[in-house]
């Protein structure tokens, strides 16, 4: 009866530890047939090369097009912004490729083809003349499409080279054409057409698209992390960026073309009460984050928060809900007194859905932020479900200190 009962605590917990085992095989499975699927060539050129390119392109044509439609109605100025504002980006973006991504894809060229000099010597000065034509976005992917062909891992090269090549494109262009037909529309008055509606949401698309995989696709871990939590944060991230620079937008745009000068005073009010808490939180709290971005990196990026979305506030709580409630006051007062001063003049059912998007989108976009810090471990007070005991990431200083490493937000 000893030997029965001794058999019988140890055989015992063999059970469930089965069950489990199989559990985490199966769990296994399906991951692994998810990832070969997801890392598939077809899969990787239609998320690397098809759509991002034909988003841009998208957005190009139609910006272009909407500067001939002011061209042809007589309004040379709106055309002049227009078309600048298209000019300007296409040179930048060209200057990106061949500075910030040309030598690392031409290097995994002639690691392959070391006997083809002349080859690599034409092909070298074919690029060159594509870029002054401004074609160089297009020969950069050309050779991103080639790389998957011949099976080259090009994740990385998207994630630090093609996401900084769009986010120069969404600084310059995108977002400030999104400001500008916003004020053409609040200053004028005028009636506004399908093509500039469908110029403003490939316009939108293209940044929203930009900044999520900026600042989530690279920097995280998707092995240490469950499934349901990963797909968590990707959700609230692209809801929480979506919300934030549409109604950040149409704030600050209707306002300004409302106010005009007087509409200086909320943004660089913004501007100085965030740079106040950036030198608070580098100097008092000793943030050696914040230190090591730089002085000049940090003025520019308080300029793309103040007009756009969050890009380096989350790396420390103060300036993170700092600019989170700065943002949804002064967005929730710009409309309000933009919408007052239009019912004065003249009420319309526009106005009112004007106000209650701007309103809606900036208290959904604090909200997905707190949850999305929550999922991110930023905020330990509430736990979910879907996470595991490893799901808890460590965010420090010393991974955070440089521009090229601020990709975890």
């Amino acid at each position: 009866m000893a030997e029965t009962a001794d058999q019988s605590t140890v055989t015992a917990p063999s059970v469930p530890n089965e069950h489990g085992s199989s559990q985490e095989e199966d769990k296994t499975d399906q991951a692994s047939c998810l990832g070969s699927i997801w890392n598939s060539k077809p899969v990787q050129i239609f998320r690397f090369v098809l759509f991002p390119l034909g988003l841009y392109l998208s957005d190009v044509i139609t910006d272009l097009m909407l500067a001939v439609q002011y061209y042809n109605s007589g309004d040379r100025g709106w055309f002049g912004w227009t078309l600048g504002f298209v000019i300007v980006s296409s040179i930048m973006t060209s200057m990106a490729t061949t500075d910030y991504f040309f030598d690392k894809i031409h290097e995994d060229e002639r690691t392959d083809d070391d006997d083809n000099d002349d080859i690599d010597t034409f092909t070298c000065s074919v690029k060159t003349v594509a870029r002054i034509l401004q074609l160089g976005v297009l020969f950069r992917y050309f050779d991103l499409f080639c790389l998957i062909l011949r099976g080259v891992d090009v994740e990385k090269q998207v994630e630090n080279g093609f996401s900084f090549i769009h986010y120069v494109e969404t600084l310059i262009e995108s977002i400030p054409q999104l400001y500008l037909q916003i004020y053409i529309i609040g200053s004028t008055g005028e009636q506004v057409s399908v093509l500039k509606i469908i110029s403003m949401v490939i316009s939108l698309l293209s940044a929203v698209k930009t900044v999520v995989a900026r600042y989530h696709m690279s920097r995280i871990d998707k092995n240490q992390m469950s499934t349901c939590r990963y797909t968590l944060q990707f959700l609230f991230r692209v809801l929480w960026r979506s919300t934030e620079l549409s109604s950040r937008v149409l704030a600050v745009g209707l306002f300004v073309g409302a106010f005009r000068a007087w509409a200086v005073i909320p943004i660089v009010g913004h501007f100085l009460i965030m740079a106040a808490a950036f030198v608070y939180v580098a100097l008092s709290k000793g943030n050696d984050a914040y230190k090591s971005i730089g002085i000049s990196n940090t003025i520019v990026n308080i300029v793309v928060e103040t007009f756009s979305v969050l890009v380096i506030s989350y790396l420390d709580t103060i300036t993170l809900w700092l600019h989170t409630m700065l943002t949804l006051l002064s967005n929730i007062a710009m409309v309000t007194v933009w919408y007052n001063l239009r019912t004065e003049q003249d009420f319309n059912w526009f106005h009112m859905g004007v106000l209650v998007s701007v309103v809606a989108g900036s208290v959904v976009s604090a909200v997905c932020c707190f949850i999305f810090m929550v999922l991110k471990g930023r905020i330990e007070s509430l736990k979910f479900c879907c996470d595991k005991p490893s799901d808890q990431e460590e965010l420090t200083a010393t991974n955070l200190g440089t521009p090229t490493e601020i990709n975890s937000v």
